[in-house]
């Protein structure tokens, strides 16, 4: 038997592209999803909650989407206004210039108005006071 790391290697992603179409969400609707915000990699990962590398990771194709991020990310191709309820959820998970710069790019790709994000804003922190 004669092993071949690189024809190996083009049959793990070949297994990892097929399970990705089939089961989760395929690497250029992720970039799609990204772009169509106007973020960055880094941004992006911010938002979602993973690292920089793994989102580059299934960009690339590399490595398949855990369940979590899975969820997440279907969420967001079918109800883009969920990308707001991450955005504001993890708040503070961002400095002060990643927060301008994401309302800003967001902004851009008009998921919702900015009166929609304050009102949205307004309810969700209403709904943390009476919780």
């Amino acid at each position: 038997m004669v092993y071949d790391a690189k024809l190996d290697n083009k049959a793990g992603c070949k297994a990892i592209e097929e399970y990705n179409l089939k089961y989760v969400i395929n690497k250029e609707e992720i970039i799609k999803l990204r772009k169509s915000h106007h973020l960055s990699q880094e941004l992006f990962a911010k938002i979602i909650g993973c690292a920089k590398k793994t989102l580059i990771s299934y960009e690339k194709g590399t490595s398949i989407p855990n369940d979590i991020y899975t969820i997440v990310l279907n969420s967001l191709l079918n109800k883009p206004d969920t990308l707001i309820t991450l955005i504001e959820s993890n708040k503070n998970h961002f400095t002060t210039k990643e927060y301008r710069k994401i309302k800003e790019q967001i902004n851009k790709s008009n998921v919702i108005s900015d009166k929609e994000v304050e009102k949205k804003t307004y309810l969700q922190n209403s709904m943390a006071i009476q919780n």
